[in-house]
């Protein structure tokens, strides 16, 4: 799942700055909840 999301934000070169904010955010909590 992890993986996957990576590779959609790469696909999209995040180009929204809140949304790779957001993200990064959401990644930590993931990596710690797992």
């Amino acid at each position: 799942m992890y993986k996957h999301v990576a590779l959609l934000v790469r696909k999209d070169g995040v180009a929204d700055e809140g949304f790779a904010e957001r993200f990064a955010e959401r990644r930590t909590r993931v990596v710690m909840d797992d």
